[in-house]
């Protein structure tokens, strides 16, 4: 079923106006639209699936990275999150937590509401 991510909801024949239109929800297009909502703009971001995510949220667990601190912006608030879920719900001295790696690696269904949830806080982000 088709997520609900705010009020604005399209039928085939409807006209948008947006300042800025991301297509694609994959995570660069979620970090883009973000991004320029929190720059003050109106986005309409465009998701073609019934997620949000793209691969992380389908299966890419692990993301490439040799320094954790290489990272910053809205990708390391993402890691934070979800580093912080699995802290916060096994616990930091579990097995669950510690196969993490600092939120490195992450089961898909908490990659995809991490980004859900980072969406849903910007009120300047419509998606479709």
């Amino acid at each position: 079923m088709r997520k609900s991510y705010g009020a604005m909801r399209f039928q085939p024949s409807t006209f948008a106006t947006t300042e800025v239109l991301v297509y694609g929800g994959t995570a660069g297009g979620v970090a883009a639209a973000i991004a320029a909502a929190r720059a003050g703009c109106a986005v309409l971001l465009v998701e073609s699936g019934a997620h949000i995510g793209g691969m992380m949220a389908s299966g890419l667990g692990a993301i490439d990275l040799l320094r954790f601190n290489s990272v910053g912006g809205i990708f390391r608030e993402f890691l934070d999150k979800v580093r912080h879920f699995y802290e916060g719900t096994y616990g930091e001295n579990s097995e669950q937590y510690r196969l993490t790696w600092g939120g490195v690696f992450m089961e898909p269904h908490v990659a995809e509401s991490t980004l859900d949830q980072m969406v849903k806080a910007e009120s300047l982000v419509q998606v479709l």
